[in-house]
């Protein structure tokens, strides 16, 4: 039986397709997608130099293409479904091979043989009392930290309703982000049993209706490990203010404050529009961006399908961005008034 995240499901779908049998067996593919990394990469960047050591990890290609170069001459170029970076991989090219990417990529980096899964949720969390000491207590990156050298934590709430005064949290998944890759390994997500009822209109966007719910922990137990992935993270989410002011009442429930940086990549995705384009729509939906940005989108109205997604299209924008200036977690934060600038130019 599986005990993956089935918003997890089409990574696995995806490694089965494409992970070379002779590094991972089929059995063991779980266990290496619940240890992966997602990494990206502008177009032009440099995966790793020709003087690289030995690679531990292998790099699956998922959107985009990489070419292996040995003194600027192209040797290969690799599509999606491509393995890379693996020194064994390696043997078969001349040394001093460098990788770079072709296009915009997204990998998936994986370690070089399965390791032990670390539980996406259940047991073994850390208690209410401990997961909200590290929460309150665990700094956060300085605004000025460049952005790759923080640490992020994507955030998704599925919802009994749109009204925080009336309705309240029924789902969470949050994706941790570290050294400007997403980790897959230390996801977390849950399902929480609401005091009220759940909305027809959110049944029908989410799928959760009341019998699902029936066995869930109530929030005071629920929002443990989602309370330890934020803590010393800023948190990242899509139309952030919806995530916020669920968060806000739900853990005021349990005597804990909401932090209050948080970046928003729905509004990070139109500065990045309008810096390309000169123009944006006024709002854009994550599957839409993750569209426009080349990624895939998980599992849609899935929270841990959404954070996933969210994250990838974090580390993609903050990339693009800071291509063009050097970003920093301040710069990120306070992106709405970059974009008010950019509307009003």
């Amino acid at each position: 039986m599986s005990t993956l995240p089935a918003a997890l499901g089409d990574v696995l779908e995806f490694l089965r397709a494409h992970a070379p049998p002779d590094v991972y067996e089929p059995r063991d593919l779980e266990r290496v997608v619940a240890a992966a990394d997602v990494e990206f990469f502008l177009a032009g960047s440099t995966i790793f130099g020709r003087d690289a050591q030995p690679l531990e990890q292998l790099r699956v290609v998922r959107t985009g293409a990489v070419e292996m170069v040995l003194d600027e001459r192209v040797l290969e170029q690799l599509g999606p479904g491509d393995c890379f970076g693996h020194a064994a991989m390696l043997s078969r090219l001349p040394a001093g091979v460098a990788a770079r990417a072709h296009e915009d990529t997204l990998c998936y980096r994986l370690p070089a043989q399965p390791v032990q899964a670390r539980a996406h949720s259940g047991p073994g969390a850390p208690t209410h009392r401990t997961a909200a000491r590290a929460y309150k207590r665990t700094r956060l990156p300085r605004g000025r930290t460049p952005w790759r050298e923080a640490r992020y934590c994507a955030v998704d709430l599925e919802l009994s309703g749109l009204d925080p005064k009336r309705h309240e949290i029924v789902s969470y998944g949050a994706v941790p982000i570290e050294d400007g890759r997403v980790q897959l390994g230390a996801a977390v997500h849950g399902r929480v049993r609401p005091r009220g009822a759940i909305s027809e209109a959110a049944a029908q966007v989410h799928g959760i209706r009341a019998a699902d719910l029936a066995d869930a922990p109530p929030l005071e137990d629920a929002i443990d490990p989602l309370l330890g992935a934020l803590a010393g993270r800023v948190p990242v989410a899509h139309v952030a203010a919806i995530e916020r002011g669920f968060l806000r009442p739900a853990l005021r429930r349990l005597g804990v404050r909401l932090r209050r940086p948080m970046i928003d990549t729905s509004v990070l995705g139109l500065v990045w529009l309008y810096e390309r384009d000169g123009s944006a729509p006024r709002h854009t939906s994550l599957s839409a961006l993750a569209d426009t940005l080349g990624l895939p989108a998980h599992r849609p109205h899935d929270a841990l399908g959404d954070a996933l997604t969210t994250a990838q299209a974090f580390v993609a924008l903050a990339a693009h961005l800071d291509a063009r200036r050097a970003e920093t977690v301040r710069s990120l934060i306070s992106a709405e008034r970059r974009l008010d600038w950019l509307r009003r130019r």
